[in-house]
């Protein structure tokens, strides 16, 4: 279910269709909460769109689901860092 979840998601965002997309991944993120992948693709698309907070709120979730995964870690900072800087974040 939960790669179904995933490739459909990912397909709408390739469409255009981002609010979609994230609705079609967050439901599957409810349903199946500790699949890794459909966080990934909720931060992905949330980045893409502008919309850091639900971007390092998910990457939070992935650091928990994940706590030895240093990539998850990393991406982490990464969002936290670009929510900190004006130029890319001026809201």
């Amino acid at each position: 279910m939960a790669r179904y979840s995933y490739a459909y998601g990912t397909a709408l965002y390739a469409l255009g269709e981002s609010s979609r997309a994230l609705e079609v991944l967050k439901e599957a993120h409810e349903r199946l909460p500790g699949d890794s992948e459909l966080v990934i693709g909720i931060i992905t698309i949330s980045r893409e769109v502008g919309d850091l907070d639900t971007s390092i709120d998910y990457a939070r979730r992935l650091v928990e689901l994940l706590p030895g995964d240093p990539e998850a870690r990393r991406l982490l900072e990464e969002l936290e860092a670009e929510s900190r800087d004006p130029l890319k974040n001026p809201g």
